[in-house]
């Protein structure tokens, strides 16, 4: 494997020899190898930390569903009926709403909720009696079935990651009355051996639940990089590196920048080139870089601090790998790069990481919902995050994230969360400047809900694999609506998803007009310490 330490956009400079690299970074090993046509807990458990896995298709395909309490009933034109989150449901058993019901081998990813109450219950494979049966507050404090790490709280939302998971069929109900809530699970083919809940106890499980208790407690234990890169905007410096025989891989992608000020970094574009074929072009403000106005980032596969992003989402290529930055406007920037480089065996059906970004799109919400496209894709991969960016400058400055997220793959009927902050793993439009293992909020007002605000959320276990399109829709709704003001709120937002050789992207922004940032009249935004709430 070769690199060069300051290159040209082609390749090294001439006369300087390409450097062999000394030393790869090794694989992640799995507690166990899954089996093909069989899925265990233990599987389930270790997909939260396995960012290799997300290079390629899984053994055993499944198709992601989502459950959620969005009342599709709801008409958001009416003034008088706009707001409809709390009353989804399948149907009413008695004092049981059914809240998820599937008749293939499937699981639980996450459970997400923003006022657990009641009695939660799981019915497995036809069962009368129930296999769980718990009362939702203990459920996510962690005194129920599962401990924690595996249930945790992000500014007031609850989340579960533990799977639960059914061998044919499965039927979750509720007691409470008025529920907030999100479930992502996996369907599998009828063919499939999923294991049910709850596992035997084995070695595979106890190293799977030891791997991902001390990630999801104590952070990501990144290996040691191995080659470094001066770039610069203002001369031609890429970072370069050519693959072994069979392929390579980028594991850890760190970048240090001379600069945390918005202003530069929303105008200096991070590229990186797989194989010849521009594979991410976007904003580095766009990218979490550490800001002087934005709270750190410290997720599973991504990190923003002091010592810059870190980027833990592998990036494979058979070929070679470039990256560089550029400025998209009068700003200068420089930074380093440091990579952990390591061998893969990279063929036709690995996926590389790409990452789309939206450009600013401004959003009509006075009368009715706008719903800007932050995605089109076409071809076959996986998504695994969104990084989105509000602006709200309504005077009155109400809540504007009641608007759903809207998902469509390969086809299917699109799936509909419930509400931004519910899509971004908190609750009841909290200020809170929060990170959690796969979601945060780095910027929002303290003092009410106007202002800038950047959210993010990654996905591991609950990625969402396409084979043939994937789109991603974000309604933006406030509280404001209908109420005569005029409501015109920016958004942007970056996208990343894994692809194969043939995916391609619609519309992805690469021009200086497109790296402009989002700005609010004078005295939208208000700095301080401390967070509000509503609800």
């Amino acid at each position: 494997m070769l690199i060069c330490a300051a290159a040209s956009a082609t390749g090294c400079q001439p006369g300087e020899p390409p450097t062999p690299l000394t030393g790869t970074t090794p694989a992640y090993v799995r507690c166990s190898d899954p089996t093909p046509g069989v899925v265990t807990v233990a599987d389930l458990v270790e997909d939260w930390v396995d960012l290799e896995r997300l290079t390629s298709r899984d053994r055993t395909p499944y198709v992601r569903r989502l459950a959620s309490s969005t009342n599709r009933a709801t008409n958001r034109t009416d003034p008088a009926t706009w707001y409809g989150d709390d009353a989804g449901m399948i149907r009413l058993e008695g004092q049981e709403r059914v809240i998820l019901e599937s008749h293939v081998p499937g699981a639980l990813v996450r459970f997400w909720s923003a006022n657990p109450s009641g009695r939660f219950r799981v019915y497995l494979d036809g069962a009368s009696v129930p296999s769980i049966d718990v009362e939702m507050t203990n459920l996510f404090a962690g005194t129920g079935p599962f401990a924690i790490p595996f249930v945790y709280q992000s500014a007031r939302g609850w989340n579960l990651v533990h799977p639960i998971t059914w061998a044919n069929a499965v039927k979750m109900t509720v007691t409470s009355g008025s529920l907030y809530y999100t479930i992502d699970y996996r369907e599998y083919a009828p063919s499939v051996a999923v294991e049910p809940y709850p596992a035997a106890s084995s070695d595979s499980l106890a190293c799977a639940i030891e791997r991902a208790t001390e990630t999801l407690t104590l952070g990501s234990t990144d290996p040691e990089t191995n080659a470094a890169f001066a770039l610069d905007t203002t001369r031609p410096s890429v970072a370069a590196v050519d693959a072994a025989p069979g392929g390579g891989v980028v594991r850890l992608f760190r970048f240090h920048s001379n600069t945390t000020d918005r202003d530069v970094l929303s105008r200096v574009a991070l590229l990186v080139d797989i194989d010849g074929i521009r594979t991410i072009e976007i904003p580095l403000a766009s990218a979490l870089a550490p800001m002087s106005d934005s709270a750190g980032v410290e997720s599973v596969p991504f990190s923003s601090a002091s010592d810059g992003i870190t980027i833990r989402f592998p990036m494979p290529f058979a070929q070679s790998f470039r990256a560089s930055i550029e400025a998209r406007g009068p700003v200068r920037l420089k930074g380093t790069l440091e990579l952990a480089i390591g061998e893969m065996d990279v063929d036709d059906d690995t996926y590389r990481l790409r990452a789309t970004y939206s450009g600013v799109q401004t959003v009509d919400a006075s009368t009715l919902p706008g719903e800007p496209r932050l995605a089109s894709i076409a071809g076959g991969g996986r998504f695994v995050g969104l990084v989105y960016e509000v602006g709200n400058a309504d005077p009155v400055a109400q809540w504007w994230g009641e608007g759903d997220p809207i998902v469509s793959v390969d086809g299917h009927e699109p799936m509909r969360g419930t509400g931004t902050e519910d899509h971004f793993l908190f609750a009841f439009c909290s200020t809170e400047r929060f990170s959690s293992p796969f979601s945060g909020q780095t910027r929002a007002n303290a003092a009410d809900n106007g202002g800038i605000v950047t959210l993010y959320r990654f996905h591991t276990a609950d990625d969402i694999p396409f084979e043939s399109s994937f789109a991603f829709d974000f309604e933006v709704l406030t509280w404001g609506t209908h109420n005569g003001r005029s409501i015109v709120d920016p958004v942007s937002s970056v996208v990343w998803f894994y692809g194969g050789a043939n995916t391609t992207v619609k519309g992805d922004a690469g021009n200086a007009e497109s790296f402009a940032p989002i700005t609010l009249p004078e005295g939208s935004i208000k700095p301080g310490a401390g967070h509000i709430t509503c609800g």
